[in-house]
This record gives structure tokens, C-alpha cells and sequence, in this order.
């Protein structure tokens, strides 16, 4: 894990702290989730991302937590939103209708994943205490 530790250590001579770490992580996340919709390229960066997270001490339950409700914002997301084009086949509506539809929801989304980012006892706090 010598890695990790230099990029921590790394991360401390430049001063970025856990919660900028985070951020990082999460627009690193958010880039993967717009150019890449599908599961099989996350298996290539879920390892590289998880060594980014083990410098800033983000806990693997967090993150995943954290991927999980990306994950599924980037299936809402126009214009590659993959949930959009399902719900349009399914319902035979035009796809521009159901992403105005989804806006709503995708602003929520949005905001349980900064929630979830920055609060991270509603992930890992309700596991440990379902745990116990």
C-alpha cells in the first residue's frame, strides 16, 4: 500500500483536505457516469478510484454508496440516460417529454448524492448500526 501512502502524503504537502478529496472523487465519478453509461468500463475505474479514496480515508461503504446513487443519476441524465430511452419505448412518448418529466427527479438525485457525499453517517452510519 505504498501507493496510498504517497498519495496521501502527496495530498497533505499540497494541502487538500478529506472534504476536497471527496469533491475530487466525485467529479471523477460524475466524468465516468456522463462518458461512460455502462458497467464494464466502471470495473476499470472502480480500482483506480478506490485508491484514490483509501489516500483521503474515505470508507469503501461511503463510496459505494456514493457510486451506487451516481450510478443511477447517470442512468436519469439525458441525453445518454438509459432509463430515459426505456421509459420512452415503454410508454411511446417522445424522449425530449420524458427528460423534461425526469428534471424533477434528476434535481433530487442530485442533491442525495451531495447529501450523501458530505454526510457520511447516512451510509455508513445506518450499516453499522443495522450491524450491530
Amino acid at each position: 500500500m505504498e501507493h496510498v501512502d504517497a498519495a496521501r502524503e502527496f495530498a497533505r504537502r499540497i494541502g487538500v483536505a478529506k472534504r476536497e478529496g471527496l469533491l475530487g472523487v466525485e467529479l471523477l465519478e460524475g466524468a465516468v457516469r456522463s462518458g461512460l453509461n455502462r458497467l464494464a468500463p466502471r470495473a476499470v475505474v472502480v480500482p483506480l478510484i478506490l485508491r484514490v479514496a483509501a489516500a483521503f480515508e474515505i470508507d469503501p461503504l461511503h463510496l459505494g454508496a456514493i457510486f451506487l446513487i451516481n450510478l443511477e443519476l447517470g442512468y436519469l441524465t439525458p441525453p445518454v440516460g438509459m432509463n430515459l430511452f426505456l421509459s420512452s419505448y415503454r410508454f411511446n412518448t417522445p424522449l425530449s417529454r420524458v427528460a423534461r418529466a425526469a428534471l424533477p427527479f434528476i434535481v433530487v438525485q442530485a442533491a442525495a448524492v451531495l447529501l450523501v457525499t458530505f454526510a457520511p453517517w447516512l451510509s455508513v452510519g445506518f450499516a453499522r448500526w443495522f450491524a450491530q
